[in-house]
């Protein structure tokens, strides 16, 4: 196999086909010629001898259990990584071709020995990310030490943020604004284009000399993350890292998503639709009560008094769940961001949690064919009419119109006249529909 190893040490810059093909050629490889023996020397006199692990015999185990071709362990393969297998096997051959350090076992050392096979690193890192377990136990499961282990999450999250960044953790197009309103409207809320809200991690090995601004609410460390998401949960605007101190509305001032907004940089296309008879041009987010009466926010109302408030405030609510879904399936399916966090830099966190939300979004590509859900508990069904009047018309803005109402356009978001405007047009488009039911 000194051609595949040779082939696969050229790197990234092969046919994509090609190195994936060698790249599986190898792993099945180290399963029959991988146990090449070398001649052992002694340990440094007064130094431990160096732990035998069996490298070789956990990646057979996992590559014939999982790898092998058969479907049979197929389902078993979703339960266990949190991913489908087509997935996975992209993600093993991109982070390989970005990582120097996962490259490393192709090659033999000086004695002629393999080392740790690249796929035994990214499932070691996996599990970690998955299941949330530390580091020192991998050696009970992939006979890895714990500082290999903890070097292969941390190896594993940059290539996936190096390599998926620009596709997965992207603000959207056209093509996907006009994609994402269209989906809102179905449930009732035309010229929406995703849902905002704020969480934490807790961080347990916070320096003492940070804590002062990393406390949260709850009175431990924390460091706090912006997500906006839209009805099929893929997470199109994340930032993460903001002190705990800092609520929903504080990050708001922060944030570099709105930050963008408030300078007329975002959209880069200017909507027209109409609701109830009204004219708009601006899209919004669906929000809850912490955030300011702008015309970018649609919230519930504190105190619905008729039932066209309360019609809306039950669709409002109901729709904006998605984000506490969002939320819900992310540390479920990555219960390393559930626990308390035990790293000691922002910075190696931050690239988790990016890696964490890729791979999200990965996992709903693959599935967002496979399910159906419009998040608005079976009220949007009327919504759905091919006469509906609240058809969208999309136009790009030109770099020259940009400038043109940057100046304005912090001043414009912020008119509470309009943010009364849009939600009294949308409490009536709701009761249009719904009120006789």
């Amino acid at each position: 196999m000194s051609a595949a190893r040779a082939f696969l040490d050229e790197g990234v810059e092969n046919d994509a086909e090609d190195y994936a093909a060698a790249l599986w050629l190898h792993m099945v490889s180290l399963c029959t010629d991988g146990e090449t023996k070398g001649s052992h020397g002694g340990s440094t006199p007064g130094k431990a001898g160096n732990i035998k692990r069996d490298f070789h015999g956990a990646h057979k185990h996992y590559m014939v259990k999982y790898f092998w071709p058969s479907d049979m362990m197929r389902p078993a393969f979703e339960r266990r990584f949190r991913m489908p297998r087509d997935v996975f096997n992209s993600v093993l051959e991109v982070t390989v071709a970005h990582s120097e350090y996962l490259r490393k076992g192709l090659r033999p050392d000086a004695l002629g020995r393999m080392g740790i096979s690249p796929l035994l690193k990214v499932i070691c890192a996996m599990y970690q990310l998955s299941y949330g377990i530390p580091a020192d136990l991998a050696d009970d499961l992939f006979e890895v030490s714990e500082t290999t282990a903890s070097l292969c999450l941390t190896e594993f999250c940059s290539a996936v943020v190096d390599g998926f960044r620009s596709e997965y953790l992207r603000q959207p197009t056209q093509e996907d604004l006009g994609r994402i309103e269209r989906r809102f409207a179905a449930v009732g809320f035309p010229g929406c284009i995703g849902c905002l809200d704020c969480a934490g991690w807790d961080w347990r090995n916070c320096p003492k000399a940070l804590q002062g601004a990393m406390i949260g609410k709850d009175g431990t460390p924390t460091l706090r993350m912006e997500v906006i998401c839209d009805l099929d949960l893929w997470i199109w605007s994340f930032q993460f890292g903001l002190p705990g101190v800092l609520n929903d509305l504080n990050i708001l001032e922060v944030s570099e998503h709105f930050s963008q907004v408030l300078n007329g940089r975002f959209p880069p296309v200017e909507p027209s639709y109409s609701i109830d008879g009204k004219v708009f041009n601006w899209f919004y987010y669906l929000t809850d009560g912490i955030y300011p009466c702008w015309k970018i926010f649609v919230k519930s109302l504190s105190t619905p008094s008729s039932r066209k408030e309360k019609l809306y405030c039950k669709l409002q609510e109901g729709v904006r769940k998605c984000v506490e879904r969002v939320f819900g399936v992310l540390f479920r399916r990555f219960k390393l961001l559930y626990f308390a966090c035990e790293l000691w830099s922002v910075e190696r966190m931050k690239t988790i949690a990016e890696a964490a939300v890729i791979l999200h979004n990965q996992i709903v590509e693959a599935r967002r064919d496979s399910y159906c859900s419009d998040g608005a508990g079976g009220l949007s069904a009327n919504f759905n009419s091919d006469d509906d009047e609240t058809d969208m018309v999309i136009e790009s803005v030109g770099a020259m119109r940009i400038l043109e109402t940057m100046s304005l356009a912090s001043e414009g978001i912020k008119v509470k006249g309009l943010h009364r405007k849009l939600v009294t047009a949308l409490i009536e488009h709701v009761w249009s529909f719904h009120g006789s039911s």
